[in-house]
């Protein structure tokens, strides 16, 4: 009996450890403004920005069209910011990572868009069209 509360009671402290350790990271929303606020102010309504559902892990692998890339060594949110939504691909685009526990950040850029992460990123800025400029040929 005496065992199991002690095995009871060292799970409860990690419960509370990890809970402790989970309540330090800054929320999506907030990583969000500091990706608007500090790299893109100069971008209008003509590129489209990912972010992932979740932090990425530090040195966890995103894979490309050719390659992979690893994220930087501390737990973060990753955007994916398209700098020619409307272009084919290879073109200018941004990986960015928020530092989960400080909020400082880290950019990549790139050439080509995340392979197989697409499928968790989500939406957060749409390109407006109408401000894309077409490209003609002679």
């Amino acid at each position: 009996m005496k065992r199991i509360s002690i095995v009871l009671l060292v799970l409860m402290m990690w419960g509370i450890g990890m809970h402790a350790q989970h309540s330090n990271i800054i929320s999506v929303e907030n990583a969000w403004n500091i990706v608007k606020n500090e790299i893109l102010k100069e971008k209008g309504d003509s590129i489209c920005v990912y972010v992932s559902n979740v932090t990425k892990p530090p040195q966890a692998e995103i894979k490309t069209i050719k390659g992979s890339v690893a994220t930087p060594s501390f737990e973060s949110w990753f955007f994916f910011v398209d700098d020619m939504p409307y272009a084919n691909w290879e073109h200018s685009c941004r990986y960015i990572y928020v530092n989960a526990k400080t909020g400082s950040y880290e950019v990549q850029y790139m050439n080509r868009p995340p392979k197989d992460n697409m499928d968790v990123l989500v939406q957060y800025k749409p390109a407006n069209k109408s401000n894309v400029k077409k490209i003609q040929y002679p």
